[in-house]
């Protein structure tokens, strides 16, 4: 799954992102259950790394763990750090996390001028 999301969703079940996912302004991804994400390669070969897939919000992304917290993680048959590129918050975008991991991407999470929340 790679692209723009162009309209509102929500995932709830496992989700394999191939690609850079861009959330525009306007927006909202709403992340719940017992979700997985999983980040392979970048076959796009777009966004800031062209190798690694990337999670860009503009919009909203709100994220609601449950008793087991929502994860964030590579793709890769033996994971490593550095295997995806991480979750990058744009001017206006917003994140909410709730009970969530991420693991193995190059940043975590990076925010500029954007509204984050966790829990």
């Amino acid at each position: 799954m790679p692209g723009v999301i162009e309209r509102d969703e929500t995932w709830g079940d496992t989700v394999e992102v191939v690609g850079d996912i861009v959330l525009p302004a306007g927006r909202r991804l709403v992340i719940i259950g017992k979700a997985v994400v999983l980040f392979g390669e970048d076959r796009t070969r777009s966004g800031e790394d062209a190798d690694l897939s990337e999670l860009v919000i503009g919009g909203e992304l709100s994220v609601f763990g449950g008793e087991v917290p929502i994860l964030f993680t590579s793709a890769a048959e033996s994971p490593a750090a550095g295997d995806w590129g991480g979750i990058s918050v744009l001017p206006g975008g917003r994140l909410e996390l709730r009970n969530a991991v991420i693991e193995y991407a190059v940043t975590g999470v990076s925010a500029l001028k954007a509204l984050a929340s966790h829990w």
